[in-house]
């Protein structure tokens, strides 16, 4: 993308970059034998042969070349051969003083921005005799240091939005504290940006990544923070991995950024089985459930999610959802969703759903929401006393999302909540609230090992509440080791603390302590759940499988909650 060239002389005297490999071992110019007893360089003080110069060995003056270009490279640019003795293997030689570095000018960039950059770059006002920071530590002027002077003139003025430019290092000269160093630069002119690819996906179109990314033709490129694009991709529906983006230029003027990206399969099913363990009211129950995402569909990055579930005592869930992430050209998210609950001849329960949510940024949206429910006893819920219902809610949504891998992440923090209230239409009107919200924290304690620490919250506040108004708390997805729905109850709240280790780049193994407490107050129950388990997640040729074993305090080691799952791309 950037040409940068880097010509330095000092007294006669050219830094001269190191052959290819492959340079030096062509036309059959081997590098001799390497087997014999090892050289010795004495240089001041004996050392090893450097193992980047061949030895003398070789026919010919090439060792004397690149063990003179060793030296420079070191900074000592006055080293000079004496003798070799090829009896005791031994080379010595005079290095002379380390080359120090002395004062680092800039050329070419006084137009720019006034003199700013050059403050940037020198560390200090312009004329100051101080060495620039990058070389302050060891001063010694070495091919290194030339090499970061003109990396770091590059990264300032690509982040100026001059991505044509050409850096150089014009001379070095002696000076009175050491060599002075001249750093040309040629900026070009300034770059805009014509266009985004997220390669690697080849379903999202073009004004889909325009709205999700902000990015229009025309941008300067000196707007451009590519790591917050690359975090915006990151949260991009479809979108799994997002890679650190890149510029490559169209013209003398214009260029085009490119995001690597790993893309989400369009579509995905998931299957849930669990085995319950026999108590003394039942035997062993299967349960599990059915879910379906459609996902980027049409490449607009509209999604679908159909969920059904199966849960003990006949009770049925199904749940429908649809959003479509970039409504009227504008950052906000609109979405419509169906709740339905089933439970024998008790009663049921259904509740339609509409939201908007404005994304701030590619991590933070709020959002409101406003829900339809309808809820109908059958024979058995009409002698428990469950009254004919509607209710209509308001409510208040936060999502905050950083991760640094939507398949598998290794750091960062995702929450949620959602906050409402509204009247209950029964025998009387009333009031009802709820809460529900969801935090995790994914800590690396290692470079294959994470740590998932956070809480899920759910609680609802209301006068004459039902069963089919309370939480129903318990399972796989919500505190691991008991029954589902096991718990009906206006209060629950969960701990989770999860250790993962990955052994691929999805397939991880795991180990949790879920510690659940449930509180109703009708019935003055306030009482703590630990649960705790072992399980895995492996990639298979098929999908995904997750494999999970759950135990409670209440029942033996071996009477554990099993849960097999299944994901199938689509």
């Amino acid at each position: 993308m950037f040409s940068a060239c880097s010509t330095a002389f000092l007294a006669g005297l050219v830094l001269v970059a190191p052959a290819p490999a492959a340079a030096q071992a062509r036309d059959g110019d081997v590098a001799g034998p390497r087997t014999r007893a090892a050289w010795t360089l004495v240089a001041e003080t004996a050392a090893p042969w450097p193992a980047a110069v061949v030895t003398p060995d070789r026919p010919g003056t090439l060792w004397r070349r690149e063990l003179i270009r060793h030296m420079q490279e070191q900074g000592f640019f006055f080293a000079r051969i004496d003798s070799l003795n090829r009896d005791t293997r031994t080379v010595w030689m005079q290095r002379g003083e380390a080359a120090r570095v002395g004062r680092v000018s800039w050329s070419g960039l006084d137009e720019l921005e006034g003199q700013e950059i050059l403050m940037e770059l020198e560390g200090s006002e312009p004329g100051s005799d101080s060495p620039v920071p990058d070389s302050a530590a060891a001063n010694t002027l070495t091919q290194a240091v030339l090499d970061g002077l003109v990396a770091r003139t590059l990264r300032a003025l690509t982040a100026r939005g001059y991505l044509d430019a050409r850096v150089g290092i014009d001379h070095i000269m002696p000076g009175s504290d050491g060599f002075d160093i001249l750093v040309h630069a040629t900026p070009g002119r300034e770059t805009s940006i014509d266009g985004i690819e997220f390669r690697g996906d080849t379903r999202s179109n073009e004004r889909f990544i325009r709205q999700m990314t902000g990015v229009a033709p025309g941008t300067p490129a000196a707007d451009m923070d590519l790591e917050v694009l690359r975090r915006r991709v990151q949260q991009t529906p479809g979108v799994g991995r997002a890679n650190a983006p890149f510029y490559e230029l169209t013209s003398d003027s214009t260029a085009r950024v490119v995001v690597p990206v790993e893309p989400l399969p369009p579509g995905q099913f998931d299957l849930v089985v669990g085995v319950l363990p026999a108590t003394d009211n039942r035997g062993s129950t299967l349960v599990g459930g059915g879910h379906i995402s459609l996902l980027n569909a049409f490449g607009a990055g509209r999604t679908m999610d159909m969920e059904l579930d199966r849960r003990p005592g006949q009770v049925s869930a199904a749940r429908v959802v649809l959003s479509d992430p970039a409504l009227v050209n504008l950052p906000i998210t609109a979405r419509v969703g169906f709740d339905g609950l089933q439970q024998d001849s008790t009663f049921s329960n259904r509740t339609w759903s509409a939201g908007l949510s404005y994304r701030f940024d590619e991590q933070i949206s709020l959002g409101v929401r406003l829900a339809r429910e309808i809820t109908r006893p059958g024979q058995g819920g009409l002698l428990l006393g469950i009254p004919r219902s509607d209710a209509t809610l308001w409510g208040v949504e936060i999502t905050f999302r950083r991760v640094d891998n939507e398949l598998q992440p290794h750091r960062g923090v995702t929450f949620t909540s959602l906050i409402e209230q509204g009247d209950r239409r029964a025998i009387e009107v009333s009031r009802m609230e709820r809460l529900t919200g969801r935090v995790r924290g994914f800590l690396p304690i290692a470079e294959r090992s994470t740590l998932v620490v956070g809480g899920d919250a759910a609680l609802v506040r209301g006068d004459n509440l039902d069963a089919s108004q309370l939480v129903r708390f318990g399972g796989a997805k919500s505190l691991r080791g008991y029954d589902e729905d096991r718990f009906l109850v206006d209060t629950a709240l969960r701990s989770v603390t999860e250790w993962r280790y990955a052994f691929e780049t999805i397939s991880y193994a795991f180990a949790f302590v879920d510690v659940g407490y449930v509180a109703r107050s009708s019935t003055s129950l306030a009482e703590v759940f630990p649960g705790a388990g072992l399980g895995m997640v492996v990639e298979t040729g098929a999908g995904l499988m997750n494999l999970s074993y759950a135990i409670n305090k209440e029942d033996a080691l071996t009477n554990g909650r099993i849960h097999v799952g299944l994901s199938f791309a689509l």
